[in-house]
């Protein structure tokens, strides 16, 4: 397989269809040699199947934007000590006011979402704002129009693995590896697409304090993104809503067409339901626990069902 320009350009295999490479693997050492390979050129996601790349707010029904922005505005009234998140964007609403990180920020978001420059950077304030509490919203269990993504391989795998299916023996982890070489395209677009990556530059939790802000507002809002840190969260929302497996599809036949090379740009690699006790307990030497990326009760009390699950399989 070769490489250029960080995409994955390779001979046709059978298990490559469109820009989605299908790996089986059958050892750790097996995952340990393919995230290796691939590790700085993806982003990963881990899950229990291989139901479609789709937002959970879209899996069941497609929902137009109007009920979808309802449920946003309903999550921001009921988040405890909301208060202090909407005054520190208020504030950011002043050219004035706005702190260096914000607004570097905002100028990343511009630049994927409105690449051509349509609208003024501004103009993408209320919208880059909406994203920051669905952002929120998707570590906490709430439904969302995004997918939720990590830097770490091995985050993605734990991910994959740690949720108990009701019938072991049917069907396999995934763990996805979205190449980064699709933000390009993205950006190269005719039309105004959609990718969100905020949250690991975003750094609001811990930069964008003013000399005003109290000690509990700091707690707060550090409160709301602990999980995202945790987890080395990152974020994707493509148009349409269409699920990544069809937009990897269409990547590369752009890319083919437009480059005469042949790219993936989903790697999907697919784990037996057998290693999974012996897959966890690897993540565990290498500190990747429930306790890792829910740094909270729950996550305590999640480590321990875990850990009592596979003393007693």
């Amino acid at each position: 397989m070769k490489e250029i320009d960080n995409g994955m350009i390779s001979n046709k295999r059978s298990n490559e269809k469109n820009g989605v490479y299908v790996i089986d693997i059958k050892s750790w050492k097996e995952f340990e040699n393919i995230v290796d390979k691939y590790k700085d050129k993806c982003f990963w996601r881990g899950q229990s199947s291989e139901k479609p790349l789709r937002p959970t707010i879209y899996r069941k029904k497609n929902l137009d934007d109007k009920v979808v922005k309802v449920l946003l505005n309903k999550f921001k009234n009921e988040m405890p000590e909301a208060e202090y998140l909407e005054k520190f964007f208020n504030q950011q609403r002043d050219l004035g006011q706005r702190t260096k990180a914000f607004g570097d920020a905002l100028e990343k978001y511009f630049k994927m979402v409105d690449p051509h420059k349509i609208k003024n950077i501004d103009d993408w304030f209320d919208d880059f704002i909406d994203c920051i509490y669905w952002s929120i919203g998707q570590h906490h269990g709430l439904e969302t129009p995004i997918l939720d993504w990590t830097e770490d391989p091995d985050i993605a795998l734990f991910f994959a693995l740690c949720k108990t299916k009701e019938k072991e023996e049917d069907g396999k982890r995934v763990v996805f590896g979205f190449n980064k070489t699709s933000r390009r395209l993205l950006c190269k677009a005719k039309e105004v697409t959609r990718y969100v990556e905020l949250l690991t530059s975003l750094g609001i939790e811990k930069e964008n304090f003013d000399k005003k802000s109290s000690l509990s507002e700091a707690k707060a809002i550090g409160a709301m993104f602990k999980r995202i840190r945790a987890q080395r969260g990152l974020f994707t929302r493509t148009r349409n809503n269409i699920s990544i497996e069809d937009f990897s599809n269409k990547c590369f036949d752009d890319f083919k067409r437009k480059k005469k090379q042949e790219i993936d740009f989903l790697i999907k690699i697919r784990i037996p339901n057998k290693l999974r006790y012996s897959f966890l307990k690897k993540l565990e030497q290498k500190g990747i626990t429930y306790k890792t990326f829910y740094p909270d009760m729950q996550g305590a009390a999640l480590h321990c069902n875990l850990k009592q699950e596979i003393a007693n399989p």
